[in-house]
């Protein structure tokens, strides 16, 4: 029955593409366009048998410890949907764009070591051939794996217990939902607000490079930004932009929006994929997904952090539209 099926035309690189008949990607160089089939009504959500998920988690001389609490956070939270028949099985894919021998010498062992909790859990490392970012290194596993739902993690989050269950169950409850965005608290404690509203580049200036009395000066419209005067309560909120540290995405979804767009080395990639994945769907804010984030602002990780935040902002209010205020 495809009465609720939608039909778009999209264009999007081959390289991001994948075919009707294997679920595998197109991986020729150039640009093409390509009539898209979306149907809500066969989703990984209308199957009887709980869903696969596939995690992949992108590396850059991540300290292994961190690494490894992230990795322990994710299994623990695997056993406790598969104990309550939530998920079928997972596969967590770790890739290190480091581009290091001796440290993936240190990462890879360190991961294989750990103690699975299922047969039905299953871990893989790989090393990139070259550092081409975080989405292309997201997109490196992801593009050849077919799953019902594919789950994006920073190697600096740390999911509680519940995480996967609340995730799927949402996905479920949900029916035009097609990505879940977590609630998250910071590693001192502080609540961290990940989901976005579309940015003007008055706010991300104000945010990443203004002193804290004129961030007070423009506390309304970074409150706006952040999405915290409304993702502050404990029912859901449909939201524009959610982050990469956390996504949690309908298989078909990611498939049909193409995953990452490579172009955008670090930063705002999960912006871009944010509004593609709106095409096809709503992204949900839920508060009972939590997690806890160590990760920090561009502009405290030094001038290479900064370029690479300017950069891939051109590219992105090029793409998809200029706010200055």
């Amino acid at each position: 029955d495809q009465s609720n099926c939608s039909c778009m035309v999209s264009g999007t690189p081959k390289s991001r593409q994948w075919t009707e008949a294997s679920g595998l990607p197109i991986l020729p160089d150039g640009y093409d366009f390509s009539l898209v089939l979306y149907c809500p009504a066969v989703t990984m959500r209308s199957m009887n048998a709980p869903p696969s998920v596939h995690v992949s988690l992108v590396l850059f001389h991540t300290p292994v410890e961190t690494v490894l609490k992230t990795i322990n956070s994710l299994l623990c939270s695997a056993q406790y949907a598969l104990e309550r028949e939530t998920i079928e099985g997972l596969h967590l894919a770790i890739v290190d764009n480091s581009m290091d021998a001796g440290y993936f010498a240190q990462i890879k062992p360190s991961c294989q070591a750990l103690e699975l909790p299922s047969p039905l859990v299953t871990l893989s490392v790989q090393q990139s051939k070259a550092n081409l970012g975080y989405g292309a290194g997201h997109n490196l596993p992801n593009l050849t794996a077919a799953s019902d739902i594919y789950l994006i993690l920073n190697p600096d989050v740390e999911m509680s217990a519940e995480a996967l269950l609340e995730s799927v169950s949402v996905l479920n409850s949900e029916p035009s939902a097609v990505a879940v965005a977590p609630s998250a608290t910071g590693g001192d404690g502080n609540r961290e607000y990940l989901c976005k509203r579309y940015p003007t580049v008055w706010v991300l200036l104000l945010r990443a490079f203004a002193p804290a009395w004129l961030q007070a000066r423009y506390a309304a419209a970074l409150t706006h930004y952040d999405m915290s005067d409304v993702c502050t309560g404990d029912h859901h909120v449909d939201v524009e932009l959610a982050s990469g540290c956390y996504m949690f995405v309908q298989g078909e979804a990611l498939r049909q929006s193409g995953g990452f767009d490579d172009r955008y080395f670090m930063y705002f990639e999960d912006f871009d994929l944010s509004m593609r994945l709106r095409e096809l769907g709503r992204i949900v804010y839920a508060p009972e997904v939590k997690v806890i984030h160590h990760g920090g602002y561009a502009a405290r990780k030094g001038l290479r952090h900064v370029f690479y935040f300017i950069r891939s902002g051109v590219r992105f209010f090029s793409q998809h539209g200029w706010r200055w205020i």
